[in-house]
């Protein structure tokens, strides 16, 4: 096939010049600019069209380039605003969309909730190893739509124990009409830091699991726990002085009687 050249070299120019607007910044574009007006021809100068549309170009760019510095510097500031917010969950425990678990030394797994958004017929959980392995899979009895809780014992498919360590979690239900029924989990952990990545912040829990700042989900103080575990031990301590004081009575209704 037989092209003009005009036209071949009116592509090759227009190239040329798209590929300068890709690699050229702004102080080289106006340094072009200054150096084209300096060496041009006196009998021949530079239209006013031309030198406006090129003061156009190069406003155009510098305005872009403005707006892009601008968008930066807030998503800086955005950024550390968010991971100031995030070192405020050091200590507590969370709750948040995800998928990963993990069994610790003494044998103890990370609990998972789930969500059913449907009623199901059945369906099954498996579990997966950070070699992307099924080491366990159960069944999911059928169920209607809801939040349910969940947590694996920490065995293998034949009953073994398996190593501590970091694992995940696949949940798939089947539907009343043998639709695949999606199943969201979320998984929980006491926050030990904050991490920072790409503009994003992550927290790492106590076992080193890591979960995204936006995939919080619930947020428990320790306070809480420990005002619980302060009442629990209260109302023990009432009920043992109740029972102490029984005896008592009885002790000295025993000591009357006696006498």
């Amino acid at each position: 096939m037989v092209t003009s050249s005009i036209i071949g070299a009116a592509e090759r120019e227009f190239g040329q010049q798209e590929e300068i607007k890709k690699t050229l910044g702004k102080d080289d574009f106006i340094q072009l600019l200054v150096t084209q007006l300096q060496n041009q021809d006196p009998l021949n100068p530079m239209e006013d069209t031309e030198f406006v549309a090129q003061l156009a170009q190069f406003s155009s760019l510098e305005y872009l380039g403005n707006i892009s510095t601008g968008i930066e510097n807030l998503q800086t500031q955005g950024a550390r605003q968010e991971m100031i917010g995030a070192a405020g969950y050091i200590g507590m425990q969370i709750r948040a969309s995800g998928d990963a678990i993990s069994k610790k030394a003494d044998g103890s797994v990370s609990k998972v909730f789930f969500t059913l958004s449907s009623d199901i017929v059945g369906g099954d959980i498996n579990i997966i190893d950070s070699g992307n392995n099924i080491v366990r899979t159960e069944l999911l009895g059928a169920s209607t739509a809801g939040q349910y809780e969940y947590q694996w014992d920490g065995k293998d498919a034949n009953g073994e124990e398996l190593p501590q360590g970091q694992y995940y979690i696949y949940m798939r239900g089947v539907g009343t009409e043998n639709e695949l029924v999606q199943i969201s989990t979320e998984v929980s952990g006491t926050v030990a830091a904050v991490q920072s990545e790409n503009n994003e912040q992550y927290l790492r829990l106590d076992d080193g699991r890591f979960v995204r700042f936006m995939d919080v989900v619930e947020i428990i103080s320790p306070s809480n726990s420990d005002n619980n575990d302060a009442v629990d031990d209260n109302d023990e301590a009432g009920n043992n002085d109740e029972e102490n004081g029984n005896s008592g009575e009885e002790n000295g209704s025993s000591e009357g009687a006696t006498t």
